[in-house]
């Protein structure tokens, strides 16, 4: 049982962090950037099972990442992902449940 569970739960996190993923590239502005860097660097991690739980995430280049969610160099950060993942955290259950029937 505790093998399916996990097994429900790395899905559903990986089902989660992909549409978390997909909503932050449309809902920021700055996609309509001229080389497409910071939206090729946006992905979702796949998730794995750790000790005590399984681990996954999603998210930026570490030098995009910076640029567009905090405040850096007078651009304000505007929380992309934070939003994405926020707006769509409740489903992360719903998720997880499905792929346990």
């Amino acid at each position: 049982m505790l093998q399916r569970v996990r097994a429900a739960t790395v899905q559903g996190m990986d089902d989660f962090a992909a549409t978390a993923a997909e909503t932050a590239m449309h809902d920021h502005p700055g996609w309509q950037n001229r080389t497409g860097q910071a939206q090729r660097s946006l992905r979702a991690v796949p998730a794995r099972i750790v000790a005590g739980g399984v681990k996954g995430a999603v998210g930026f280049g570490i030098a995009r990442g910076f640029f567009l969610e905090f405040t850096t160099r007078g651009h304000p950060g505007d929380r992309t992902v934070n939003r994405a993942v926020e707006r769509l955290g409740r489903s992360l259950v719903r998720r997880i449940a499905s792929n346990l029937s």
